[in-house]
């Protein structure tokens, strides 16, 4: 009896020492069970965090590339409508386990069982119980195609933990001669203090710049940093579809730019979504001394929240550029004209801006409804658009702005593409002249460079 009693004294004293360990949400096993290497070695949860698993398509990448507990993976998920554009990149995730593991983890999705032995099994970020944003947009995914794998980018390793560059970064010599007790006196000051550094999140690659990804106000988010950052530290905010016709982001990181992405594809340029993205520029500006004036980039319905955050900060737009852009949701996705629309995306504007039918059908704070106000700012704007669209109709957006805003006084510079994919109805093409956009930018922001970048992109193969 006695012995009995200090054994349940040790226990208690061994789990008081451990209470703040985090809690492995996994089922238990009984002692005689057999366990894996792999589940010894990465199930290395933060306190309060638990874990899901994911199907995933192999044909892209290779199981056997990933690490179990050193990589890091972004997940496609398929945008409502195929035929609006990429994929959206949602994540990083730390990769706890590839294929099943015995015992399983007990997981968020624990509900249901991987049908495939092609899993991922990932860190599910834990707020007040819940999953974080992007975690939860995946399991609803899953929920809704019920367990369609999903493709993954692989995240280049970091060797070593909680670095804002990789482990074989040559040493910042400009950041060695920044004097601590240095207090910036005016936006020049404050830029030499933000070096490449003071960037928080997790480090990844694009097109071989650093891309650092963390979370502002809880919405996922990135900026990539050029080599050497152009004098006043200009920047480009992308709206929606990241990795969608990159040329022209990728040619202005070589002239200095930053480039900004701000994950609220799913709010579709709503109040609350323009909300956000104050944050977001008040972070950029304030905190890492990007220039005051951004570059607004949107694709498809990216040109909502572009403009809807445009027509409120005037002030704060260089200029604009939009690649067959959606500019009245009636149009897409209310398909209330000639375009095809979606019903799936209609109801999530109904949701997001809290309307009902009727309401959204009379709304009149659309971006072609605000041309007088962009013609008074004489904000410089660029469109590219294909003539035959039937998603995002240019004679219900594009068109019909730029109209709006020469009987207004204002202007739109327009590149146009006769025909775009059949597979996209319209919506997709080789962008034809990068160079010609890349001039624009460079004219209303800083100097415009002869050698930009060639004419014409690659054509894809």
């Amino acid at each position: 009896m006695l012995t009995t009693f200090m054994r349940c004294i040790r226990l208690i004293a061994i789990l008081s020492c451990l209470g703040a360990m985090p809690t492995l949400l996994w089922t238990a096993a009984r002692a005689s069970d057999p366990q894996p290497a792999v589940a010894q070695e990465t199930l290395d949860l933060k306190p309060g965090d638990s874990a899901f698993w994911v199907p995933i398509d192999v044909r892209r990448v290779n199981p056997s590339l990933i690490t179990p507990g050193r990589s890091q993976v972004s997940l496609l998920l398929p945008p409502a409508n195929r035929a609006l554009g990429e994929p959206d990149r949602v994540g990083p995730f730390d990769v706890l386990s590839v294929g099943k593991l015995t015992p399983p983890i007990e997981t968020v999705n624990k509900r249901t069982e991987p049908a495939s032995s092609n899993v991922l099994t990932l860190r599910a970020t834990m707020r007040a119980g819940k999953p974080d944003p992007q975690a939860a947009r995946v399991l609803d995914y899953l929920t809704r195609s019920k367990n369609q794998p999903l493709e993954i980018v692989l995240h280049p390793e970091v060797a070593t933990k909680n670095t804002d560059k990789p482990a074989d970064a040559a040493p910042d010599k400009k950041a060695a001669d920044i004097k601590t007790d240095k207090q910036p006196d005016n936006k020049a000051d404050a830029a030499e203090d933000h070096d490449i550094k003071a960037w928080p999140g997790k480090v990844s690659a694009w097109h071989g710049y650093q891309q650092f990804l963390f979370d502002v106000g809880g919405r996922p988010c990135y900026v990539v940093t050029p080599k050497e950052a152009a004098p006043g530290r200009p920047w480009v905010w992308r709206a929606t579809f990241p990795d969608f016709h990159p040329e022209v982001d990728i040619a202005l990181l070589g002239k200095g730019f930053f480039i900004a992405y701000l994950n609220t594809s799913d709010m579709l340029g709503s109040p609350a979504a323009v909300a956000e993205g104050d944050k977001f520029y008040d972070y950029l500006t304030k905190k890492h001394a990007l220039a005051d004036k951004v570059v607004l980039e949107g694709v498809s319905r990216g040109g909502l929240l572009v403009y809807n955050w445009a027509v409120r900060h005037t002030e704060h737009v260089a200029c604009i550029y939009c690649d067959t852009p959606v500019l009245d949701f009636k149009s897409w996705p209310g398909g209330k004209g000639k375009g095809q629309g979606s019903k799936g995306d209609w109801s999530g504007v109904l949701r997001v801006y809290k309307l009902t039918e009727a309401q959204a059908t009379a709304y009149d704070h659309n971006p072609i409804d605000q041309a007088a106000t962009f013609a008074k700012a004489k904000i410089p704007i660029l469109h590219i658009v294909s003539d035959n669209d039937r998603v995002v109709p240019p004679a219900e957006n594009t068109l019909l702005l730029k109209s709006r805003l020469e009987a207004a006084g204002g202007t739109m510079e327009l590149m146009t593409v006769e025909k775009g994919t059949a597979a996209s109805n319209g919506h997709h093409f080789t962008h034809p002249n990068p160079g010609q956009v890349v001039e624009f930018v460079l004219k209303h922001t800083i100097s415009p460079a002869a050698d930009a970048v060639p004419d014409k992109a690659p054509e894809k193969k």
